[in-house]
């Protein structure tokens, strides 16, 4: 690569944005550390394996409950912002659509508290943690719905502050309530911490000009409803594919390993989380609303290379770095007991490293609303993922687990990739028809 092609990559929109959005991933980062230390500390691994439990039901009904529509609220309100009427229906039905779906799973966890305790935490006694997490939900989504805006009207400052509020207020909030309370705590923190920040953000953006009641009062659009439910559709299925996917196979390693053995898994699960929040960050704010803009698809292989000479290189040096210090960083961030997660860490990088790869096209499919194509991929993914991992674990144990998700994300690199080639391919003979069409026309013309 020529030192013109570099100056070029680090003086593009992209790495500004990134540059900007840096700050905000490092205190979440940082943020996100201090709490799983402080977890790992005062619960321990078969403490962390119920966490695990608790963030999956988290992460699932966090989806649920805003209809799974974010991603479709940011693409529509960065392609119809300039469109007063369009934008207030999509805006008035995504809060509609966000309501209906909070106030729907906030009664299921209320009147089923128990039954949810038992049957996925393994423990009754935390019903009362489900129904506070039921009441609680609104407040979640409500900020979910927020920050989808914010994240469409490209208002990267105001975006990047409430990241850092809320990853600040976060942590302090996880720290006191787990050295407070210990396990309870941690359990409690888990399921309001987002409820909690949502009064962060919406002190936050009390002034944006969009923020008024005309644009959430507009009537009901099937055109919007119709949008939203392509999105819905691709949440569903990322929610039963990821995060159901991890709960099943949680729960076999706590039934047919043990609780430590699933608390070591969900610790390098947890660091993963961390690191990649790098990557989602700058690919939420930056690839779901660029690529909705984007029309041609010269254009949006520019975006993509573009994407890869800057993170690949990047990240593939800080795995590299993670995965030469990862004892001190167990010790530093856990403690001795999560020593034997050492061993699950090359594999792990190594399917992150894949993930990167994948995303930068995988965002292109959500942001143009290929619902098909991405149920398929999913379908595919989370086949692949379960039936490795159930293998995989029984002839490697937790490890194998790791190894499925490289083979996964393999997977699903390969078959993203040929979708885009596919359209590449379909467009140009498309163009090329054109041409020959415009061509036969003037000849005719001429004729006459």
């Amino acid at each position: 690569m020529t030192l013109a092609k570099v100056r070029k990559i680090f003086s593009s929109d992209l790495v500004k944005v990134f540059s900007f959005t840096s700050l905000a991933t490092l205190v979440r980062m940082l943020t996100g550390l201090v709490s799983v230390k402080v977890v790992a500390l005062l619960v321990g691994p078969a403490g962390m394996a119920v966490m695990g439990q608790l963030t999956s039901i988290v992460g699932i009904s966090q989806s649920v409950s805003t209809g799974g529509i974010g991603g479709g609220v940011t693409s529509f309100v960065s392609s119809e912002r300039d469109n007063e009427g369009m934008l207030r229906s999509y805006l008035s039905a995504a809060l509609r659509i966000t309501l209906l779906c909070t106030l729907l799973l906030s009664l299921f966890f209320i009147a089923g508290a128990r039954w949810v305790a038992a049957n996925v935490l393994m423990c009754a006694e935390y019903a009362w943690v489900v129904r506070v997490f039921g009441v609680t939900l609104i407040l979640y989504s409500l900020n979910s719905l927020l920050l989808s805006i914010i994240n469409g009207f490209k208002e990267f400052r105001d975006f990047v502050k409430i990241s850092i509020w809320n990853s600040v207020v976060g942590m302090l909030f996880t720290v006191a309530m787990v050295y407070v309370w210990g396990l309870p705590g941690a359990m409690l923190a888990a399921v309001t911490f987002q409820s909690v920040v949502f009064f962060v953000t919406l002190w936050m953006v009390r002034r944006s000009g969009w923020l008024y009641r005309a644009n959430f009062m507009a009537p009901w659009s099937r055109i919007a409803g119709r949008g939203y439910l392509k999105y819905a559709v691709m949440a569903a299925v990322t929610l039963c594919c990821g995060q159901v996917t991890q709960l099943i196979l949680r729960s076999y390693v706590m039934v047919d390993i043990s609780g430590a053995a699933a608390g070591l898994w969900e610790g390098i699960n947890k660091l993963s989380g961390v690191w990649m929040s790098v990557v989602t960050t700058a690919f939420g704010v930056w690839y779901l609303p660029r690529f909705a803009e984007l029309k041609e698809m010269d254009a949006v292989k520019r975006e993509m290379r573009q994407g890869y000479r800057l993170f690949v290189p990047l990240f593939a040096l800080a795995f590299l770095v993670v995965f030469l210090l990862r004892r001190p960083l167990i010790m530093l961030l856990f403690s001795r007991e999560f020593i034997p997660m050492q061993e699950l860490f090359g594999w792990q990088l190594g399917a992150d490293m894949i993930k990167i790869c994948a995303w930068i096209i995988g965002y292109w499919v959500v942001a143009k609303g290929m619902m098909r194509t991405f149920v398929v991929l999913e379908l595919i993914s989370a086949a692949v993922y379960l039936g490795c991992g159930s293998w995989l674990m029984k002839l490697h144990g937790i490890a194998g687990l790791c190894q499925a998700a490289l083979v996964e994300q393999s997977v699903y690199f390969i078959l993203v990739a040929c979708v885009f080639a596919y359209c590449c391919r379909r467009e140009r003979v498309s163009a090329a028809a054109g041409r020959v069409a415009a061509e036969e026309d003037r000849g005719e013309e001429q004729n006459i």
